[in-house]
């Protein structure tokens, strides 16, 4: 049976009897350019099919279309040039210009696709599939069972794949792995067997990544850090990302020296109504060296940290206040492990008030300087005399 386009709604008719008593299926909905006509009590057992033409044979139970045919189940809407449906085992077979959308917005594409009546399960070769962050999954095969993607010896990049004349192009940075999963509802993706390619080239093993692919941030490890210093050696750096709420977030990290003890660092963010506060320490226990590099311990296995803070919040159209401060145990700490080379930490207190026809501005200042105790040379003359007599010791000599 071979109906042309020209008697669309002739075919859907006819198409009725074909399609009632089909396996897995209760009934079929054909969609039209006015009300849909549905031979169904619930929207959940709908189908809704176009196509150009549509054949059908009796002898195999077989339902071929072609031109631009659409399928369409639950929210799971199948696109592509020919469709044949086996109306014995279930199984739909297409292939050219192939378009999957699932119900989350994620779309894949292929050459060939092998799906259950359902829509949702089903295996597809060449698959590429696009999130809804417009990043990218590409594998020479994989499948979805469930809504859930799972490819194999798969490539990922948020990377344009695309240049400025719409012509391909490498991207510069991918993640490729033995296995990929991709949940669109959960939104993320979860690899095995991951490492990154930067230009082609592999750079970074990662055996346990996993990321969102919408705009929202989630919970997790992050990629770890890995670095090289004089004082402190190699050094690896393993972070932790909780996302507490919309409006707050905190990050864990501890890091791991050939040369020092660990170190610690939480940091901690919150955007308020009328404000904001950024909070970082730090923290270990080690012992306290002098400043010019000889072994000579001053505190043996003691407690060693840093705190440092801002926040700023507007109270009203006019007031506003402002506040940081930054604290640490020691001089040494900060230089140890290369946080900061200040020799003085500020701490800053400001309240402020901008009116239509006035401003006032109040910012006291509290400094704390870590500096060595006056003294007198031992030998060899004065150097840096100060003006109450004393003088300055070299660098070095202080613990602090």
């Amino acid at each position: 049976m071979n109906i042309p386009a020209t008697r669309t709604f002739l075919s859907r008719f006819l198409l009725v009897p074909i399609f009632i008593g089909c396996g897995s299926v209760s009934s079929f909905a054909f969609a039209e350019t006015g009300p849909s006509t549905a031979v169904s009590q619930t929207a959940s057992d709908q189908i809704e099919f176009d196509a150009a033409v549509v054949e059908y044979d009796s002898n195999t139970e077989t339902v071929t279309a072609t031109g631009n045919v659409i399928v369409s189940r639950d929210g799971y809407t199948l696109r592509a040039a020919n469709i044949i449906w086996d109306r014995k085992s279930g199984r739909v077979f297409a292939e050219g210009a192939i378009r999957a959308i699932g119900p989350e917005g994620d779309v894949a594409y292929g050459d060939k696709i092998e799906l259950t009546d359902a829509l949702k399960d089903g295996v597809i070769d060449n698959l590429l599939v696009v999130l809804a962050d417009e990043s990218r999954l590409a594998a020479k095969r994989g499948g979805r069972k469930d809504g859930i993607y799972t490819l194999d010896y798969a490539a990922y990049t948020a990377c344009k794949v695309l240049d400025a004349e719409g012509c391909p192009k490498k991207p510069s940075w991918e993640v490729k792995a033995v296995k990929v999963v991709y949940d669109p509802s959960k939104k993320r993706v979860v690899y095995k067997g991951a490492r990154i390619e930067l230009f082609g080239l592999p750079v970074i093993p990662l055996p346990f990544l996993s990321h969102p692919v919408d705009a929202k941030a989630g919970s997790g490890f992050l990629v770890p850090g890995i670095g090289f210093s004089r004082n402190n050696g190699a050094e690896l750096e393993q972070s932790y990302y909780w996302r507490l709420s919309e409006n707050r977030d905190a990050t864990a990290a501890i890091t791991a020296f050939s040369g020092a003890a660990p170190l610690g660092r939480l940091n901690f963010r919150t955007l308020e109504k009328n404000g904001a506060i950024d909070l970082s320490a730090y923290g270990t226990y080690s012992n306290r060296i002098n400043t010019g590099g000889t072994s000579t311990p001053v505190g043996a296995d003691v407690f060693r940290g840093y705190l440092e803070g801002a926040g700023k919040f507007q109270l009203d159209p006019n007031w506003s206040i402002s506040a940081s401060g930054r604290y640490a145990s020691d001089r040494t700490f900060l230089r140890r492990y290369d946080i900061s080379r200040d020799d003085r930490l500020r701490s800053t207190f400001a309240a402020e008030r901008i009116g239509d026809n006035s401003y006032f501005s109040m910012r006291p200042l509290s400094v704390v300087q870590f500096s060595c105790k006056p003294t007198a040379w031992p030998s060899a003359g004065p150097r840096g005399k100060t003006r109450s007599g004393h003088f300055h010791p070299p660098n070095g000599i202080c613990a602090k």
